[in-house]
């Protein structure tokens, strides 16, 4: 499936089950449910979530060489802070992991890891480590919703990795009609709940 059709079904499939009240709601489901439903297509070689992956492990890396440097240098007690976990907003110490774990899982094969009931699992307990529901429900639509339009490609996917048998239904090319009709069809379902939501959220 392309990019865009993963995009418009996950958050057609969010906003439809979890139709938030709030604009702040409606905000934030739309960007996590368009954030995990291009996730697992991190481990497709020089995509553009991989590259983004590859470009913030880079930052987490360095800023925390840095950190230990300036530690080393100044004594500041950055690296006690580090090792008591405890003493860091959750969140933070959620990102940091969802960024080390994205940026492995880009190293894995293609509809593997990342496209497995284990992989929904690992990723959506370390966004619960640091985020509320809010964030989690989103998330784990997201995810799930492109681990099931993958199921009916050409060339399947791991779905219970590590077992490597794949599943595939061979019914959607990546570019035919099926891909294109899912697309329209998820764009329309997006417009209209959007619509019916706001005008909830305002009358």
């Amino acid at each position: 499936m392309e990019k865009k059709t993963h995009v418009a079904f996950g958050n057609a499939v969010a906003l439809s089950v979890l139709r938030p009240i709030t604009i702040e709601g409606l905000l934030i489901t739309v960007g996590v449910s368009t954030l995990s439903s291009v996730l697992p297509d991190v481990d497709l070689k020089n995509s553009d979530i991989d590259k983004i992956f590859d470009k913030l492990m880079i930052v987490v890396c360095t800023f925390f060489i840095t950190c230990f440097g300036l530690d080393r240098i100044f004594n500041l007690g950055l690296v006690e802070i580090v090792k008591n976990y405890n003493a860091l907003p959750k969140y933070l110490v959620s990102i940091v992991l969802f960024i080390v774990l994205s940026f492995v899982s880009s190293k894995t094969p293609h509809r593997s890891f990342t496209h497995s009931i284990m992989g929904v699992i690992i990723f959506s307990l370390i966004v619960k480590f640091g985020f509320d529901n809010n964030v989690l429900f989103p998330f784990i639509i997201g995810m799930i919703s492109h681990v099931f339009l993958d199921i009916f490609n050409m060339t399947g996917l791991e779905l219970f990795y590590p077992i490597q048998k794949r599943m595939c239904l061979k019914l959607i090319d990546l570019n035919g009609f099926g891909n294109r009709l899912i697309l329209f069809i998820s764009c329309l379902a997006d417009i209209f709940i959007v619509l019916i939501l706001l005008a909830q959220i305002i009358f």
